[in-house]
């Protein structure tokens, strides 16, 4: 038979509805009986969502990233900007304020004793100085001077200065300081025939050790 209350199927005889606890009528229950009296049965919920927490689905906006040793996971709901490495650009100013400082200092304390090296095709008979600096000559130039500023060295340290024409040494002169700072200079006359067309340079050394270069040309 069936509960009259909630349609369930009851075993005959029962005094209660085992589904909903309603009192039966034997009289009224047997009168449905003979019915076949039918009803749709509630719905019930077999999702296996519901088993455990361990099946359950769920749904993230973001992209997915692991950070660190411990596979901690975040998710990020938008793009992250970069953050600006402005240590590493301290670094960067700093290492180049230091090179600029020590490349002072070494300019300063060991630097080189020969300065303002020119050549001239005249040169102040007072001071030494060039009057008329170039870098070439004409063939028939009377002399060629190399005009030089010596700094911090003894009296008496021998300077030597090396003429070169195409790659070739064709003279050497050699002078001696006569104060700590001093203008100086070498000259070399024209040849018999003219000066050869090339390539030249002059090479400064100070008591043998190469100091410095000059290179110039004649047409």
């Amino acid at each position: 038979m069936y509960c009259k209350n909630c349609g369930s199927e009851v075993a005959d005889g029962s005094k209660f509805c085992t589904s909903c606890g309603a009192s039966l009528d034997q009289g009224s229950q047997g009168q449905t009986s003979s019915q076949n009296y039918t009803t749709t049965q509630p719905m019930q919920n077999h999702s296996s969502l519901q088993e455990g927490r361990g099946n359950q689905k769920t749904f993230f906006k973001g992209k997915e990233k692991r950070i660190g040793t411990s596979g901690e996971i975040k998710f990020n709901s938008g793009y992250e900007k970069p953050k600006k490495k402005r240590g590493i650009i301290k670094k960067l100013l700093l290492i180049i304020i230091l090179v600029a400082v020590g490349f002072v200092a070494y300019t300063m304390f060991f630097g080189s004793n020969i300065a303002s090296l020119e050549v001239a095709s005249a040169i102040d008979s007072t001071t030494y100085a060039p009057t008329a600096v170039t870098d070439t000559f004409a063939t028939d130039t009377p002399a060629i001077y190399a005009t030089f500023f010596i700094t911090g060295l003894d009296i008496g340290t021998p300077i030597q200065g090396e003429w070169v024409y195409e790659s070739q040494q064709v003279a050497v002169a050699e002078l001696y300081t006569t104060e700590e700072n001093q203008n100086a200079y070498f000259s070399f006359t024209i040849p018999d025939n003219g000066w050869p067309t090339g390539a030249y340079e002059i090479n400064i050394y100070i008591n043998g050790e190469y100091e410095t270069t000059k290179e110039f040309s004649i047409r």
